[in-house]
């Protein structure tokens, strides 16, 4: 594999990312969640604190000054429902009795078009504070996929 993501790691050091780089050999990394703080900080695109905080909730972290770029990996928080997580976006969220997607025209409850709209907003959304031209969908959360015919019927 050329990458990798963590549940819950709750703190990160420049030596995991040298670590990563070096030892593992690994290109990217994904965190499901970070410091509520730095992700808001990196997720507002007008306001960074240094110069030299990329403006993004992805990023190339060196590990080490001392190898400089030799061993870098592409980080990235995952979005999430915009705050940071690996929960789902909250129009992509089946979990529990909620919405279902009904796309047969028929009935009185079609909403085909409407899910499509929220799911291209979600994405655009997402899209907006990323620096690649791909997005990673997170689909789960704690306790999620407690009702798994609800999530795969839609």
């Amino acid at each position: 594999p050329k990458g990798t993501w963590q549940i819950d790691p709750f703190g990160h050091t420049n030596t995991q990312a040298w670590l990563i780089g070096q030892y593992a050999g690994l290109q990217f990394l994904y965190f499901g969640r970070m410091d509520n703080q730095d992700f808001a900080m990196r997720k507002n695109l007008t306001t960074m604190v240094a110069p030299d905080v990329p403006k993004s909730i992805e990023w190339v972290w060196q590990g080490s000054k001392t190898f400089g770029k030799q061993y870098q990996t592409f980080t990235g928080e995952l979005y999430g429902s915009g705050n940071g997580g690996y929960g789902a976006p909250h129009s992509l969220d089946f979990d529990g009795n909620g919405e279902q997607v009904q796309d047969d025209p028929r009935f009185h409850d079609y909403n085909l078009d409407q899910f499509v709209e929220s799911f291209v907003q979600a994405a655009q959304d997402q899209a907006a504070h990323v620096r690649t031209e791909h997005i990673m969908w997170a689909l789960g959360s704690d306790f999620n996929y407690q009702n798994a015919q609800h999530w795969y019927r839609n």
